[in-house]
């Protein structure tokens, strides 16, 4: 949702105020402060890519070149503002793994790895997955419940530090096209875990959702029935 409203921001076009210069060499960019540009932005399309560049000027409004553009244009500053403004954490999402268990083959917690298997409509049967742990079946309900819970963990705060390798409680969700995604919590205090997407660090979870996701895990696997996790 965050980065389409970025993306409407330029579907329906920036609105400039005027121009000012017509002059695109690099000496006129260059006058402009465009060779170190406070805000750059570059999208590609197929083969085709756009490269726009924002400075704001003295006046407060921004000159913006595109390269593909034949003019430096004006920009008002509150036309851009939200971008200018933004960070990472503008367009982040705070849900660490909402994945659909329709697309999934498999699913690994920590020491536990469930197999799934959706099933065709059976009008005496009402589950619509065959769960497996070790080659036998468990109860698809309190699988669903806990997945529930899974595709609801969320990230406290955004941060991009390299945890040291610590307690590590991995996450492999396997997908019916044959990838894998990888999700690392490593333990960074008593309160706190960073998450890692395919080692990219990403933020924190609270140490409590984590210890919560592995007892389930455990409950699951062991064939223990397990309602709606709150």
């Amino acid at each position: 949702d965050n980065v389409d409203k970025l993306m409407q921001m330029f579907q329906n076009g920036i609105a400039v105020s005027g121009a000012y210069s017509y002059d695109t060499s690099n000496k006129a960019l260059n006058s402009f402060g465009l060779d170190n540009p406070e805000l750059t932005l570059s999208m590609k399309i197929l083969s085709k890519e756009l490269i726009y560049k924002f400075k704001m000027q003295s006046d407060g409004d921004y000159a913006a070149w595109c390269n593909e553009g034949n003019l430096i244009y004006k920009v008002g500053a509150s036309t851009i503002e939200s971008i200018v403004k933004g960070s990472a954490t503008s367009y982040y999402s705070s849900m660490v793994c909402l994945y659909s268990i329709n697309d999934l083959s498999s699913l690994t917690v920590g020491n536990y790895t469930f197999g799934i298997k959706a099933l065709e409509e059976d009008e005496n049967n009402d589950d619509k997955y065959e769960i497996t742990y070790n080659g036998k079946k468990i109860d698809c309900t309190s699988f669903q419940n806990f997945y529930q819970y899974v595709v609801s963990l969320n990230c406290l705060d955004y941060t991009t530090d390299n945890a040291v390798k610590n307690d590590t409680v991995k996450l492999i969700f396997s997908f019916k096209d044959g990838r894998n995604v990888n999700i690392d919590f490593d333990k960074t205090s008593e309160t706190k875990y960073q998450y890692s997407l395919n080692s990219e660090p990403m933020g924190k979870v609270s140490s409590s959702s984590v210890k919560k996701l592995l007892k389930y895990a455990e409950k699951v696997a062991n064939g223990e029935k397990v309602s709606e996790i709150k």
